[in-house]
């Protein structure tokens, strides 16, 4: 997943640094200006992911440094908890594909909050919606089998 999301950011005209862990990740906000950390929880490690993320959010101020969690698990008290440890946005994996996610980078890089319309940092936590997938049915026995009928089309599905 991590390479999948270099080679999407670097597309958007973003360089992205990825590190194996929470150790190296701590060692390397302190050597580098970064302007926004992507978080891929659980880490394991010398160093585990719920203590990177507060040993982050001590060192940066929200404001200064945006933090982008990642989760696998709809858990609200997980996602409470990274919001208490000082995320600004969770996003739970189940939900947003890896587009969504580079989409969550540009808009926290550019100024905007994906997916919350306040501008209080303890209130811009959120699940990303689910990226919109367009479902094609099969026409009706009476239309002919390579018709597909635009009223019938699903803009999204939920």
């Amino acid at each position: 997943m991590a390479q999948l999301l270099s080679e999407k950011i670097s597309h958007r005209g973003i360089t992205p640094t990825h590190v194996q862990n929470g150790k190296d990740g701590l060692a390397h906000l302190k050597e580098q200006a970064t302007n926004l950390v992507v978080l891929d929880l659980p880490l394991t490690g010398s160093t585990e992911g719920w203590k990177t993320l507060e040993a982050i959010r001590k060192a940066h101020k929200v404001e200064k440094l945006p933090i982008i969690v990642l989760l696998n698990t709809q858990d609200e008290a997980l996602i409470k908890k990274a919001s208490a440890l000082g995320a600004t946005l969770v996003l739970v994996k189940a939900d947003v594909n890896a587009d969504g996610i580079v989409e969550a980078v540009a808009d926290l890089l550019l100024g905007s909050t994906p997916g919350s319309t306040t501008s209080s940092p303890k209130e811009q936590v959120t699940k990303w919606p689910q990226a919109p997938k367009q479902v094609v049915k099969p026409a009706p026995a009476e239309a002919p089998d390579d018709t597909v009928h635009p009223q019938e089309l699903p803009t999204k599905v939920a």
